[in-house]
């Protein structure tokens, strides 16, 4: 189990309620906003690369963006999960020590996974913008293309705030996210919908939606995440940690 500059991430607390949510936006709002517009700048040219392959028919390019994203966002998205962690166990610190202990002890396992799922997002923006350029789209299809988003922004749900929690291979944190994705399927489904609705939403209103990127971007589908998944990940974590 990975701990923080202070505490360990595992305090025995349980929080919620409206109560409780309107807090922690009141008191965090401006540490998630920060943290949110560091992971925006880190991800922008890669967000550029893909567009640009996009706009010009070019599957290379817009793997390239998507990979260049991946690596930037993967530390950066780290950096924002641990930010909302720390928010919901009211750990206190400056914000600017934790952020960047978070990135050094990190960064390294989050590449991987980041330039993976980059790879994956970019794939498919690029299949679903060429199915809807050349003409109306098939209820099935477009059942296939939400569930293979929603499979992904579920399963990144566990894989980079797992790597915060834990230190496992690669192979087992996979392995790992795979298993609570599964094995807490109720709530796996409602984080994976969350999220689903929030970016599908926001790409169907484009351009109108941009905005939002820098007011809830990334922070806020993440937070509702961590709220529904945050205590049964980590009490199977730390369980699986210690049978070990």
């Amino acid at each position: 189990m990975r701990s923080g500059p202070s505490e360990q991430w595992n305090d025995g607390r349980t929080k919620t309620g409206f109560s409780w949510f309107s807090a922690l936006l009141f008191r965090r709002f401006w540490d998630f906003f920060r943290a949110n517009l560091i992971l925006l700048a880190g991800i922008f040219p890669g967000i550029l690369l893909t567009i640009w392959g996009i706009w010009g028919h070019s599957f290379p390019v817009v793997l390239l963006g998507g990979a260049v994203g991946g690596l930037a966002g993967g530390p950066l998205l780290c950096g924002l999960y641990g930010t909302i962690l720390r928010a919901m166990r009211e750990e206190p610190g400056f914000w600017s020590l934790s952020y960047k202990w978070t990135l050094k002890q990190n960064w390294r396992d989050a590449l991987l996974p980041g330039a993976v799922f980059g790879l994956l997002l970019s794939l498919w923006l690029f299949v679903a913008v060429a199915l809807g350029v050349q003409g109306p789209v098939s209820p099935a299809t477009v059942f296939i293309l939400a569930e293979v988003l929603f499979f992904v922004l579920g399963l990144s749900a566990y894989v980079f705030p797992q790597i915060i929690m834990v230190r496992v291979s690669t192979r087992n944190m996979y392995f790992n996210s795979i298993r609570l994705l599964i094995g807490l399927l109720p709530r796996s489904a409602a984080s994976a919908a969350a999220q689903t609705v929030y970016w599908g939403g926001f790409l169907l209103l484009l351009p109108r939606s941009v905005p939002t990127l820098i007011v809830t971007g990334f922070w806020f589908p993440s937070l509702l995440s961590m709220i529904l998944l945050r205590r049964p990940m980590e009490e199977r974590l730390y369980s699986d940690k210690e049978v070990e």
